[in-house]
Order: C-alpha cells, then sequence, then structure tokens
C-alpha cells in the first residue's frame, strides 16, 4: 500500500505541474496559435483528470471512484465553458466574414479588379479573419499560374467554415472570369451570414439555460460526493468491496450518460463544408 500511495502521490504532483504548465501562458509567440492553444488545453486535462484520479484514489482507494475522477477531470473544461467560447469564436468568425464580403462587394460595385480588391482589405478586414486574410494576399503576391485560385482554396481551408467556403467559390468563379454579377452575389452571401450570426445567437441564448442546469447538477453532486468522501468515510465502507465496486461503476456510468445526453441535446451541428477538406496543402 506504501508504494500505491506514493505513485498516487507522484501522480498528484505531476497533475498538478501539468495544469500549471497549461494554464501558464508562455513568453514566446508560436508561429501556429491555434495548435499552441490546443496543446495547453490538452496538458490542462490531462493535468486535471491525473490529479483528480491521484486525489480520489489516496483517499478511497476504489479503483472506479479514480477513473471517474479522471474523466471529470479531463472534461471539467468543456463543461466550465471552454466549448461555449469556442462556439462564441465560431460566430465572431461568421460576422467577420460577412464584414469582409461586404468590403468585397463594394469594391467590385466600384469596378475595381479581383487582385487589387482582395489587397485592399488586408489591413482593414476585421480582426477575427485579418491574418488569414493577410495570408491570402501574400500567397496571391506569388507570380505562379493559379496561384490566385490556390490562395483562395488555402484560405478556405485555414477557415474551415461552409460560409467561408461560399465566398471562396464565388471569388474562384470569377478569378476565372465565370461569375456574373458578383456584386449582388456577395451581396447575398454577407445577408446569409449576418442571418446565421443571428440564428446562433439565438440558439447560445437558449442553450444557456441546459448549460446552467448541468453545471448545477454536477456541483450538488460533486459536492455531496466530497462531503461523503472526507467527512463520511465510514458510510462508503461497503462501496470498497468488489459488489461495491460495481455499483459505484452503474451509478456513475448512469449518471455521466444523462451528461452526455444533456450535452448531446443542446449541440449545434455544423453545416457541411462546400470545399471538401482534402483540398488543404
Amino acid at each position: 500500500m506504501t508504494a500505491l500511495g506514493a505513485l498516487l502521490g507522484g501522480t498528484l504532483a505531476a497533475g498538478i505541474l501539468l495544469v500549471i504548465t497549461g494554464v501558464t501562458p508562455t513568453p514566446d509567440a508560436p508561429r501556429r496559435p491555434s495548435s499552441h492553444l490546443e496543446r495547453r488545453v490538452v496538458l490542462t486535462r490531462l493535468g486535471l483528470g491525473a490529479s483528480g484520479a491521484a486525489a480520489l484514489g489516496l483517499v478511497t482507494r476504489w479503483p472506479v471512484g479514480a477513473l471517474a475522477a479522471a474523466a471529470l477531470g479531463w472534461f471539467a473544461p468543456r463543461m466550465a465553458g471552454a466549448s461555449r467560447r469556442t462556439r462564441r469564436a465560431d460566430t465572431d468568425k461568421i460576422a467577420a466574414l460577412a464584414t469582409w464580403t461586404e468590403m468585397l462587394r463594394d469594391g467590385f460595385a466600384a469596378g475595381s479588379l479581383l487582385t487589387s480588391t482582395l489587397r485592399a482589405t488586408e489591413d482593414v478586414a476585421p480582426v477575427p479573419i485579418r491574418a488569414a486574410v493577410a495570408r491570402l494576399c501574400a500567397r496571391m503576391r506569388r507570380s505562379r499560374p493559379g496561384s490566385v485560385e490556390t490562395a483562395l482554396r488555402a484560405f478556405a481551408a485555414e477557415l474551415a467554415d461552409p460560409t467561408a467556403d461560399l465566398v471562396v467559390i464565388a471569388l474562384i468563379r470569377a478569378s476565372k472570369g465565370a461569375a456574373a454579377n458578383l456584386a449582388e452575389l456577395l451581396s447575398t452571401l454577407a445577408i446569409s451570414a449576418r442571418a446565421e450570426v443571428n440564428m446562433r445567437l439565438e440558439i447560445e441564448a437558449k442553450r444557456a439555460e441546459i448549460l446552467t442546469q448541468r453545471r448545477m447538477i454536477i456541483g450538488v453532486v460533486t459536492s455531496f460526493c466530497v462531503y461523503l468522501v472526507v467527512l463520511r468515510h465510514s458510510y462508503l465502507a461497503p462501496f470498497s468491496t468488489a459488489a461495491g465496486q460495481a455499483v459505484v461503476a452503474v451509478v456513475v456510468g448512469l449518471f455521466a450518460s444523462s451528461l452526455w445526453f444533456m450535452d448531446r441535446f443542446s449541440r449545434l451541428e455544423g453545416a457541411e463544408r462546400t470545399i471538401a477538406p482534402e483540398v488543404r496543402k
């Protein structure tokens, strides 16, 4: 048991270290912020999972309880609202696309060419997509056959959004001289994008009630479990047997299933992309 306690204690320390590493920003800005952010999120979730499993394992010596605590730690950032921030970022990106599309529409309506219109938006594009637009313009400066279409497809792959795909398809057709009434088409796409933003905001407002209820349920159940483990440990003694662990596994499974269904019913399914992801280089 001493070796097991030492192992669990080491796991707890490693988990805490991972959490600290995940939540502490690094001084040097990475070249790919999204990848860096994903790494930090994974480190944080691993740390929370390891810390929760080790802490509950030290107190109860329950393998099922340790696994449940590890799962709770892994999904804690999502339950705390990380997925909501991601959805908000997606909504901001669509709103930025709508504004950028209107900029392009106005440029084409004034008689500007495709490349000059795109480059004119490089420094004034909305913040959520400004970096992507700058990279689009940089790719277009390469004087190679098909560089405009290649740059536009790379732009669509970078944003990975159905609305961006539609705009890019219209611009690709324009680069080939096959888009009639491009300004009118872009205006329609901008209106569609703003309608999607409004729809997402309405759905998010309705989802907030479900998310609040889920957090309350998790908070009450977790608080009660901590109370039993810390102050009423003798009450949990029967669950230390093999049969007791089987009962705990069933209860945890039912509770996790109910949380999964709540999350599933409140999830917004994204539309299918028009440009296949395989085009990314």
